[in-house]
């Protein structure tokens, strides 16, 4: 099995770390969101880590256990979407739930073994 490749620690002049820059991924996937209505991502088999972009003025809330919501009430017993997270290690996720109050696209950077 082939390995992830490594995220690159760039540093600056004075020798501190700066910017974290992951190298080039495998491929890219796109989610198109319609305002208001969830859509799944289903999760290639051998993707280990991805990497999310978002390109919406509002909010776009995540689930990997479950559908996504726009919280209208406190969620306290696990199963909230969370808010535009960077990114997610996978274990034992197989479809990933978007949701936003507008329109949005996501990029899925997939980094792959």
């Amino acid at each position: 099995m082939a390995e992830i490749e490594p995220f690159v620690n760039f540093k600056d002049r004075f020798g501190r770390s700066e910017t974290l820059i992951p190298l080039a991924c495998n491929w890219v996937d796109n989610v198109v969101l319609e305002a208001n209505t969830a859509a799944n991502y289903t999760v290639p088999a051998n993707a280990k880590v991805l990497i999310f972009s978002y390109s919406s003025a509002n909010d776009v809330y995540v689930n990997n256990q479950g559908v996504a919501a726009i919280p209208a009430v406190a969620v306290a017993n696990g199963t909230g979407s969370d808010i535009q997270p960077s990114g997610m290690f996978i274990v034992d996720t197989t479809t990933i739930s978007f949701i936003c109050a507008g329109a949005a696209i996501i990029a899925i950077r997939v980094y792959a073994s």
